[in-house]
């Protein structure tokens, strides 16, 4: 989630350039570190010449941040990304979503929150469903001790991401796609749940939804940094 920021108005020629990560669009600090609302999150320069050349070295040695360049005004002039990709013009950043953003990563950016706050609800069901398994006495079948295992794995793993996430830190690429794709998985075999007919009335609609939030929240790890 973005925070509201007020874009500054500088004096006549001067520019300003703003700080983001690439992939989701938060907004940084000039440290580098997510925008936690407070403090300084840009800087000022003398002329649009001299902050573009800033940009264009700075986001070389960070290809994950991208640069936008504002007018004294405070108005988006163009947004500076590494040289793999081209520079895009136009573009309203952070406050719009950037052409060159899938509606897809837009969707998950817009409701970051929401798949942080479900995440540690479903890790809490797992524990207490576990603990509840395992209170009817040990398991003897080797199919439930799998199942019991990859779930309470799966659930270690949720929980870090969680954790992660509400520190805003960065999620290792392998713990976020191991993440992913275990509520993938897992969201697959709830459909298998359902087709088999195992599940009737009011609670085919909740199994539903559990589908439907495990495999978006699988793709969100996989395709958000």
């Amino acid at each position: 989630m973005r925070p509201s920021v007020q874009i500054p108005e500088l004096g006549t020629g001067k520019c300003s350039v703003i700080f983001a990560e690439k992939a989701t669009g938060i907004l940084l600090t000039l440290q580098g570190s997510r925008y936690p609302g407070e403090g300084e999150f840009y800087r000022v320069f003398d002329s649009e010449h001299e902050a573009d050349a800033f940009a264009k070295t700075y986001v070389r040695s960070n290809p994950q941040v991208e640069c936008s360049i504002r007018n004294s005004e405070g108005k988006h002039i163009r947004l500076v990304v590494s040289p793999e990709q081209p520079i895009l013009q136009g573009i309203l950043h952070p406050s719009q979503t950037p052409a060159d953003r899938t509606p897809m990563k837009s969707f998950y950016q817009s409701s970051h929150w929401f798949w942080v706050i479900s995440r540690i609800v479903i890790v809490l069901m797992f524990m207490i469903s576990m603990v509840q398994i395992m209170s009817d006495g040990p398991l003897r079948r080797g199919d439930e001790v799998l199942v019991n295992a990859a779930c309470m794995l799966g659930s270690l793993v949720l929980a870090t991401l969680a954790i992660i996430e509400i520190a805003r830190g960065k999620k290792p690429t392998w713990l976020r796609v191991a993440g992913g794709v275990f509520m993938v998985l897992f969201g697959l075999g709830l459909c298998v749940l359902l087709a088999s007919g195992a599940v009737r009335g009011g609670l085919v609609l909740l199994l539903f939804l559990f589908i439907v939030w495990f495999l978006l929240a699988g793709v969100r790890d996989i395709l958000m940094r």
